[in-house]
């Protein structure tokens, strides 16, 4: 991180907390509403997705096992951001109706905005490797 970034980040950070200097129970409220939605996504949302349990690490002192869960609309991804790649991926299989729209693959991806170490679409441009 640059230090302009550096300090654009602390700018915006002071300034989404100057309301819950004035007024307690505005930050009261956002802590009770983020603690809401990871209570969600820990007992409800992920294991309703992944059939035998969403992975853990075996090894959590080894910094090289972690990783963190990112649930999109149609699979999970255990994503680390040490290595930059995920470490597994679950899907959820849906049978496919008679009538559903064909796409086709798009020829760009966009970065994933919660990871630390995001990926790019040029990351992958004469790497010699592809996109899967």
């Amino acid at each position: 991180m640059t230090e302009k970034h550096r300090k654009n980040f602390v700018f915006i950070l002071i300034w989404l907390l100057k309301p819950c200097l004035k007024d307690p129970l505005i930050l009261v409220t956002i802590l009770t509403l983020g603690g809401s939605w990871y209570a969600y996504e820990q007992k409800i949302a992920r294991p309703a997705m992944a059939y035998q349990g969403v992975p853990e690490t075996q090894n959590w002192q080894q910094p090289q096992h972690w990783f963190r869960v990112l649930r999109n609309q149609a699979f999970m991804v255990g994503y680390s951001d040490l290595r930059g790649n995920p470490l597994w991926v679950i899907y959820k299989i849906k049978a496919v109706a008679a009538n559903a729209p064909s796409y086709r693959r798009p020829q760009r991806f966009d970065r994933d905005w919660r990871t630390f170490n995001p990926v790019k679409h040029e990351d992958f441009q004469r790497s010699g490797y592809d996109r899967g």
